[in-house]
């Protein structure tokens, strides 16, 4: 016998312990912590997550302009501007602001007060932006006053 097989003969397998998932009761011993049927899923997650790390739009909110932008547009515009389909104003303060044009499609527009609405997370759309908007019918009009200068 040789030198290799008396170390596979040796080494036990490796614990076996619950897989990672949520709710799943099988038993596993994958480096990754997760049984067949769930290493596949998240390995996909990783894969996602990664291409979310890496992206250039993502890396455009961590820049210092955006934060001191979004707060700038907040504090001008503490209300959500979203129009109810009667036309009444929504009543909830607004704690985001969302881009009209994804920055995605134009880039250039990304600190742009006039490519911006703020909202509440209730009527926070869940698309890439929304250009279809129109102001006076599905969003009031932006106050748009210079940065205070310090």
């Amino acid at each position: 016998m040789n030198l290799t097989a008396r170390k596979e003969e040796k080494m036990p397998n490796r614990l076996e312990r619950q897989c990672r998932e949520a709710g799943c009761t099988k038993r596993t011993g994958s480096r990754s912590g997760f049984c067949e049927k769930h290493e596949h899923a998240n390995s996909e997650m990783r894969a996602t997550n990664e291409r979310r790390r890496n992206d250039e739009v993502r890396k455009m909110y961590a820049q210092a302009r955006w934060p001191k932008s979004q707060h700038h547009f907040l504090n001008s515009n503490p209300m959500c501007q979203r129009l109810q389909p009667d036309g009444s104003p929504c009543r909830n303060g607004a704690t985001l602001v969302h881009h009209l044009i994804s920055p995605r499609q134009r880039p250039d527009l990304f600190v742009d007060p006039h490519n911006v609405v703020a909202l509440c997370a209730n009527c926070h759309p869940t698309s890439e932006g929304t250009p279809q908007w129109v102001a006076g019918r599905d969003y009031s009009v932006s106050v748009i006053e210079p940065p205070m200068c310090v």
